[in-house]
């Protein structure tokens, strides 16, 4: 006989007993019970067919370059350097071997096409609604609101830039290991053996591990462990706070690793921004939460990026932490008769704390993908919440239904119609200017993509514009000059290099830019040019390769030789070969020069040039 609870009754310390979690291993439903595992699937199947349409976008040239396309450890495929690599370097300002593992993996399975890099990232986020699911229903035992909160989180519109974009696949890989971390969490909790403790403490604790090599932001693990000792288990009747905290010492201790590292790669990086002042970081920070409200409850307008203003209005300040204290103060007031609202609201505010502004991280204000694990604290605050509310609402139970299938049905058209802004780089950043105010980084890669498609003179009007809002953007001060020279205004390209060089002197390709635009009238300067942007940058395979023509319009062949050597370990190059080669003939190296002939043409078999460059030095070596 099923057992019969008291919605109303409480515990000797007035808490509120939930009937999931009265005991531990209290019974479930037994017909919901068995439908958990099929529910799980069916949660993945909807999520992924709602954000299937993303397989079909390319890459954009913001980040993906960097992550994926111009990347050539991750063009290499998966060896055992590349996983030495993974593990040693910090590009990308971030120290995350497993992302970059899995960019490796995608790139060996499908080299450029991106519909599969795209299906790995909407297999992971399927993964995960499917995880929480799992996690919220053996957490509370209610399967209704578990399910509805996972579609939610699954299918908000919120969740599009860390699906869509490919080098945001450090969110979907990270959250994944975080919900398997507090589900061994959960696990070591529940379980009635030390054998089985220590099995799932030490799987929880390294999962933990493994979300923080996928990104940093997980550090906030060991906080959330102690938000769902709370509620929903309840733990913190059994054992005090310290008890609590002293057992979760190796999570803190991992994430106080993880902060360390991430700081110093991101310090090391330049993506530590430091000239914004204290109090305007703190003002950023209080509008964000407001700000990840809005969005979170009217999911429109959303952009790739959000810029900074020059001075954040007072009242939009002041409005914004009126919001923030007045939710903390209702749910402190509620928290014995509601403990889900304020565990939901602290882990919406604790686990943003990384990204919220405090510490600067690049450019944008705010960022649609910072809400991808704070998210769920507002998700279960809304889902508990609401369904309080429905609860007196006995014998109708049409009502809450329906009202969860709008939710859900809108957020599939929301998500389906911002999927479509990831088309490519011209759609998702035309979108952000027309949706942001002075958005200098969004006009800027909109340049960047018409520049791309051969449309100098939009791209050039969309520097300009950047440069307007932002005079010291070093980044459109260089493409400027490039789409200037490539016009016929060499000497304005000249001076556009020049400002770039004065507004970040470590940037090797303003060095590399500048040196290819002087030529042949001044090659004594270009070729210090060239060797300052080795100098900032030893692997700049193009630097190399401009400074090797230098040295062979100087006559000097072996330095030329050293560099187009150098520069083809760097990135492969079908032209840079044909160079070497010939520059080895002079050398009288003809078998090499024939080696870099064929090597040329293993990599691009159209190369005429490389063709004719072998037939001739055949024949007249008789090879």
């Amino acid at each position: 006989m099923k057992p019969k609870f008291n919605r109303k009754s409480r515990d000797s310390k007035g808490r509120p007993i939930v009937p999931a979690l009265a005991t531990a291993g209290a019974p479930f439903e037994p017909t919901l019970q068995r439908l958990s595992i099929p529910t799980c699937v069916v949660v993945f199947l909807l999520v992924f067919v709602v954000f299937y349409p993303i397989t079909g976008n390319g890459f954009i040239n913001y980040d993906d370059n960097d992550y994926i396309t111009d990347n050539i450890h991750v063009q290499s495929g998966l060896n055992w350097s590349q996983v030495v690599w993974a593990f040693s370097n910090t590009d990308a300002a971030n120290w995350h071997p497993l992302t970059w593992l899995s960019h490796i993996l995608d790139w060996q399975l499908y080299g450029t096409n991106p519909w599969g890099h795209h299906l790995t990232s909407v297999l992971i986020h399927a993964v995960n609604a499917a995880l929480l699911f799992a996690l919220l229903r053996g957490m509370t035992g209610a399967f209704w609101k578990s399910l509805f909160a996972a579609l939610l989180f699954g299918m908000h519109p919120l969740r599009v830039e860390s699906v869509a974009w490919i080098a945001e696949r450090k969110d979907v890989l990270s959250t994944m290991f975080w919900l398997l971390a507090l589900w061994f969490y959960l696990g070591y909790a529940r379980s009635k053996t030390p054998r089985h403790r220590r099995i799932n403490y030490s799987l929880g604790l390294g999962c933990f591990a493994l979300g923080l090599m996928c990104k940093p932001m997980v550090v906030t693990l060991p906080f959330a462990l102690l938000l769902i000792d709370y509620w929903p288990l309840h733990r913190l009747g059994k054992k005090t706070i310290r008890n609590l905290v002293w057992e979760k010492i190796p999570f803190f201790l991992l994430a106080a690793a993880g902060s360390v590292i991430a700081f110093v790669a991101q310090e090391s990086q330049g993506a530590v921004i430091a000239f914004l002042p204290l109090g305007y970081r703190l003002e950023t920070a209080v509008l964000a939460y407001a700000r990840y409200l809005g969005t979170f409850f009217y999911p429109v307008n959303l952009a790739i990026l959000y810029p900074h203003s020059v001075r954040w209005p007072l009242m939009s300040v002041l409005g914004a932490a009126a919001l923030v204290l007045a939710i903390s103060a209702a749910v402190i007031v509620l928290k014995r008769s509601r403990p889900y609202g304020l565990m939901g609201w602290l882990w919406y505010l604790g686990t943003a704390v990384p990204v919220i502004g405090v510490v600067q991280l690049g450019s944008q204000s705010l960022a649609d993908r910072y809400t991808y694990i704070p998210g769920i604290g507002l998700i279960i605050v809304l889902t508990w919440g609401v369904g309080d509310l429905t609860e007196r609402l006995r014998g109708k139970t049409l009502l809450p239904g329906c009202a969860a299938f709008a939710v859900i049905a809108a957020c599939v058209v929301l998500t389906r119609h911002q999927i479509s802004f990831w088309k490519d780089s011209g759609t998702v950043f035309s979108h952000a200017v027309a949706v942001t105010d002075n958005s200098y980084v969004a006009r800027k890669a909109l340049g960047d993509f018409y520049w791309s498609q051969g449309r100098l003179d939009e791209a050039k009007a969309l520097y300009l514009d950047a440069l307007k809002m932002y005079p010291q953007y070093e980044g459109a001060h260089l493409n400027l000059g490039a789409v200037l020279n490539q016009t016929g205004h060499r000497e304005q390209a000249i001076d556009e290099f020049k400002r770039a060089i004065q507004l970040k002197p470590n940037d090797a390709s303003a060095y590399n830019d500048l040196g290819a635009v002087l030529g042949d009238g001044h090659l004594d300067e270009s070729i210090a040019l060239f060797q300052k942007a080795i100098e900032v940058d030893p692997r700049y395979a193009d630097a190399r390769k401009n400074l090797g023509q230098a040295m062979d319009s100087k006559g000097r062949v072996e330095e030329a030789v050293a560099q187009y050597q150098q520069a083809a370990r760097l990135r492969p190059d079908s032209d840079l070969r044909v160079l070497l080669g010939l520059d080895l003939e002079k050398l009288g190296r003809n078998e090499d020069a024939m080696f870099q002939f064929r090597e040329a043409l293993r990599e691009r078999p159209d190369n005429a040039a490389a063709r004719r460059e072998l037939d001739r030095l055949s024949k007249r070596t008789g090879g």
